[in-house]
């Protein structure tokens, strides 16, 4: 197995892990006879968990090496899944994901610097489309086990898959031979990385709020079922991962990543106008998954670049601004919603990946001030 494919699956597990329990809401309070509400307790504290351990151990992996690091983060999030897999109860349920979110927060990161060390952008584009394998694949198969086999099956399915990759994780390159490395206060006094990470606070927070409420606001406009709104997120899937051939284009041209986040806000924009047929619908959220592809690319990949000695430190940051990013967006999409519809969380999304746009053309211009020195 390549380094690029054991990365990928690196991610696609987080992600698919990330995104699984959602749709087995009602089956795994059925099974614990409690509110669906209870159960998105774990949805949390995996979210929170993942913040947290970015920002406080992703400096890790610039002291022992991304193999060292994510060897140990697939053997701890095999046995979460394990442990979510034979849960009693609810609370071993939430502990079991609170010890994903540990995993899932190094290891992002870790796979994030060690794509970007190797190949550059293009193979940090292609270990990236690992999300676009959780949402078309992972997902969809998750939820048909769940039918045939019971909710607990996906995750034993998923820890199995974690604790497989500890072998070939074994290939990658070693790294990490510094005594001690940066932490992320030493990440945050460049200035690169501090506009970076503003860039990616404005475009989590403006994705995750439209696409919170896009599956609400899409099937009262067309009638859709489920299944039907399914389809449509896959299409956004596909356009994420098709947009992996631009990478390399991207990477060559400076102007080109705010221009990506410029179609990305453009396609949220007219998200309210097609939802007047599934087609148009369907084309938006493919070219909104291209665009998105492209610009979170050369984000991360300026980020890593931009970060030097402290690259773990800065990507652990950039973990922690996406998830919390995923808790403001959709709590401000809710008042939006209720207080002018849908539009008006297109049109705040769109201004918010708009500043990322402008972030990120700044941050690229910025010379770093100081390079942070290795914290004993």
């Amino acid at each position: 197995m390549s380094e690029t494919i054991t990365l990928l699956f690196v991610v696609a597990l987080m992600g698919a892990n990330s995104l699984l329990l959602s749709p087995l809401l009602p089956d795994v309070a059925a099974a614990f006879a409690v509110a669906d509400g209870r159960v998105a307790i774990a949805m949390s504290v995996y979210g929170a968990a993942t913040a947290g351990s970015a920002f406080v151990l992703a400096r890790t992996v610039d002291r022992f090496g991304a193999r060292r690091v994510l060897r140990v983060a697939a053997a701890i999030f095999a046995g979460a899944m394990a442990l979510a897999a034979t849960a009693p109860a609810l609370p071993q349920l939430i502990v079991a994901q609170g010890l994903a979110g540990l995993a899932a927060g190094v290891a992002l990161p870790a796979a994030y610097g060690a794509a970007s060390t190797s190949g550059g952008p293009k193979t940090l584009g292609r270990v990236m489309t690992g999300w676009s394998v959780a949402m078309v694949a992972a997902i969809p198969l998750g939820a048909l086990a769940t039918d045939l086999l019971g909710w607990r099956s996906p995750f034993v399915v998923l820890g199995l898959c974690a604790a497989a990759l500890i072998v070939p994780l074994g290939a990658l390159p070693a790294g990490g031979d510094r005594a001690a490395a940066p932490g992320p206060l030493a990440a945050l006094r460049l200035g690169p990385v501090r506009w970076l990470l503003a860039g990616q606070l404005f475009f989590s927070a403006g994705f995750y709020g439209a696409y919170a409420l896009l599956g609400a606001a899409y099937r009262d406009a067309m009638g859709l079922s489920a299944g039907a709104m399914g389809a449509l997120v896959i299409a956004y899937g596909v356009g994420f991962a098709v947009a992996s051939v631009g990478d390399g284009w991207m990477a060559r041209h400076r102007v080109a990543p705010p221009l990506a986040f410029a179609l990305a806000g453009l396609t949220v924009a007219l998200l309210p106008a097609a939802s007047s047929a599934f087609a148009a619908a369907a084309l938006a959220l493919f070219t909104w998954g291209v665009a998105n592809h492209l610009a979170l690319t050369a984000l991360v990949s300026r980020l890593s670049a931009a970060g030097g000695a402290a690259r773990g430190a800065a990507l652990g940051l950039n973990t922690t601004i996406t998830y919390c990013g995923s808790g403001l967006g959709p709590l401000a999409a809710a008042a939006l919603m209720g207080a002018g519809g849908f539009s008006w969380v297109a049109l705040a999304a769109a201004s918010a990946h708009a500043l990322a746009a402008v972030c990120l053309l700044w941050g690229s211009l910025t010379r770093p001030a100081a390079h942070p020195q290795p914290a004993s």
